[in-house]
């Protein structure tokens, strides 16, 4: 009985999971008072506050400790609470939330009105809190949280106005009569280039790529040709045939959509081009 009596007493101070002579784990932490056992590492009875009288518990079975489950979560620390570190069933809930001392936060802040005070600890909590979800929970991510700014300096801000301007006033230069002239220039070119792109009905494979530049500098000068004719009003033309030559060129300008195809959107080897082409031919010898 001396034996097992001092091979007991020199298992209570060791560390935890320390393996004793007899092959057998015991559990001992050094941050609370250990159970008060019997020589043969039983709890005795009435010896623990939330056991029976009668009821015999083993020792090496159950751990009344909460310092693990802290030691397992680098930077929370333990409540502080007094007696209730050391209460037999702490940790053994695994809801139990973190605590946090708000006083702790306000002594590492700068003075402020308690207000920011109480807010700056409302924030800190929760990332402590949020923390401790994300660690329940392994493969989740934090919230990524992106802060919204206006693009836009009020210098910016004074070049588009400036733009707007001139675009404003560019748009008044082409509705004058001076741009019947211009207009005619655009058409007389706009007719060759529309001449030379059906004659490139069939062509090669690596000759296409240069064909379909000339097509989008045809479709630019026919939506340069109607910008400016659709500003045209009769308050611009001082005589009476001025106007009414306005008013013929602005009836003879295509418009995009069935009657007229963009050479962008149609080239002219597409077949659908082609057929339609046919099909106004034999309409004209009928």
């Amino acid at each position: 009985m001396r034996r097992v009596k001092s091979l007991f007493l020199k298992s209570k101070h060791k560390k935890e999971n320390d393996i004793s002579e007899d092959g057998n784990e015991t559990t001992i932490s050094t941050n609370v008072n250990p159970v008060q056992t019997n020589t043969l590492g039983l709890v005795p009875e009435g010896g623990h506050p939330f056991q029976s009288e009668g009821s015999i518990r083993s020792a090496t079975t159950f751990n009344p400790v909460m310092a693990p489950t802290y030691r397992s979560h680098p930077g929370i620390q333990p409540p502080n609470r007094g007696g209730a570190l050391h209460h037999p069933l702490a940790g053994m809930i695994p809801t139990a939330q973190p605590y946090w001392n708000g006083d702790a936060v306000s002594t590492t802040l700068p003075q402020h009105n308690p207000a920011e005070l109480a807010s700056e600890a409302r924030r800190v909590a929760g990332y402590v809190m949020e923390q401790q979800q994300y660690r329940a929970y392994p493969g989740t991510q934090r919230a990524q949280q992106y802060e919204v700014r206006n693009p836009t300096t009020p210098e910016e801000e004074q070049k588009k106005a400036l733009l707007k301007e001139e675009k404003k006033a560019r748009r008044e230069q082409n509705a004058s009569k001076e741009s019947v002239r211009q207009v005619r220039r655009l058409i007389r070119e706009k007719y060759r280039l529309d001449i030379y792109l059906w004659g490139k009905r069939t062509v090669q494979k690596s000759v296409k790529p240069t064909i379909m530049e000339k097509c989008k500098k045809a479709d630019d000068i026919l939506k340069r040709i109607i910008f400016i004719v659709d500003d045209w009003t009769e308050e611009l033309f001082d005589e009476g045939d001025e106007w009414e030559l306005a008013k013929m060129i602005k009836r003879g300008i295509p418009r995009p959509g069935d009657d007229h195809v963009l050479w962008e959107t149609s080239p002219p080897w597409d077949k659908a081009r082609l057929r339609d082409e046919s099909d106004n031919s034999s309409e004209d010898e009928r």
